[in-house]
């Protein structure tokens, strides 16, 4: 990805699924994040609609390379629960995004 910064010093990789050509570029939803406990670049899941795949689908179309660390799928559906148990409300502000622990009367 363009204009990125990765944890190797190059640009963000994701991994595109459900397109079977080579692509110069793509627009789609990122549907999970794979982290990598031993390495120090993560990699985007991305797909053209969110829920698509699920983490064993995920797991089976990256293995070819995941298979040489040791790693975790995050998938939106996690992010969005996971948010949801803990956070009361989410306010974008710019470019910031805050998050809320607990619900405040704005005035």
């Amino acid at each position: 990805m363009e204009n990125t910064l990765s944890g190797d010093g190059e640009e963000i990789d994701a991994y595109v699924l459900g397109e079977f050509e080579p692509l110069d570029e793509y627009e789609g939803k990122v549907i999970g994040i794979i982290r990598r406990l031993d390495d120090n670049e993560d990699k985007l899941v991305v797909a053209k609609e969110l829920n698509s795949y699920d983490k064993l689908q995920i797991a089976a179309l990256t293995e070819f390379q995941e298979r040489y660390f040791k790693s975790e799928i995050i998938t939106f559906d996690y992010l969005k629960s996971s948010i949801r148990n803990t956070a009361k409300a989410l306010i974008r502000r710019e470019n910031e995004l805050l998050v809320l622990e607990e619900l405040v009367e704005l005035i």
